[in-house]
């Protein structure tokens, strides 16, 4: 089931269809379990999906959804995701204000 939905993500990816791709990818994650080795890579993609798209709120709720799932083998990775997160709402928060200024 999981690998239907991540292949409907890639499918509305590729039309174009953004919020329909993230969906489907979401779903996908829902549906494989934490402990499976695809679980990150799943989450990963669809973090770097909204990161790419500037949604870093999205990207930051995507991992706030699935870190009571994360296992302690993941654990060190997620933390990297979630540091990265941060540091890319710390520079489009710096590029606001200096275009403000």
């Amino acid at each position: 089931m999981a690998d239907r939905f991540q292949m409907k993500g890639l499918l509305y990816l590729e039309r174009g269809q953004f919020d329909q791709a993230v969906q489907s990818f979401n779903a996908a994650i829902a549906a494989t379990p934490a402990d499976q080795h695809d679980f990150l890579t799943r989450v990963q993609m669809v973090w770097s999906l909204l990161i790419e798209h500037r949604r870093l709120n999205d990207a930051f709720n995507c991992l706030m959804d699935v870190s009571p799932r994360v296992t302690r083998l993941d654990f060190d990775e997620f933390q990297r995701l979630l540091r990265a997160t941060f540091n890319e709402s710390q520079k489009a928060n710096q590029r606001r204000a200096e275009h403000i200024a």
